[in-house]
């Protein structure tokens, strides 16, 4: 199944959040799948930072020409859970929110409660 990239976002490290067109989002993480001379120069985080997407290829490329297949890409990645999604599914749906800055995030039975899922 061949998947073309829609769309790229950087994340942090050498990791990027890929939707591809059925609308998935994967995080690949391409820190050591930078082999060969072509790939050299994404070794320099603010060079891999500038990933865009060609829409004729279908796939994400760097200025210099490198890109990666989608298949590929498709099938390194993880699947892309957004935090507030996931979150709530692991509370059963119900949102937290804390009332002032000082109050922790997680309760210990929020905590306890998200270990048990």
């Amino acid at each position: 199944m061949l998947l073309d990239v829609i769309d790229v976002q950087y994340l942090n490290d050498y990791r990027l959040i890929i939707t591809f067109e059925n609308g998935e989002k994967r995080v690949v993480d391409l820190k050591n799948r930078l082999d060969g001379p072509i790939f050299e120069p994404l070794k320099e985080i603010d060079y891999f930072k500038q990933v865009s997407v060609d829409k004729e290829l279908g796939t994400i490329t760097w200025p210099n020409g490198a890109d990666k297949a989608p298949d590929t890409l498709y099938l390194i990645g993880q699947p892309y859970i957004d935090s507030q999604l996931g979150l709530d599914h692991l509370l059963g749906q119900h949102s937290v929110s804390c009332e002032s800055p000082s109050e922790p995030l997680f309760s210990s039975t929020i905590a306890s409660a998200m270990l048990s899922s």
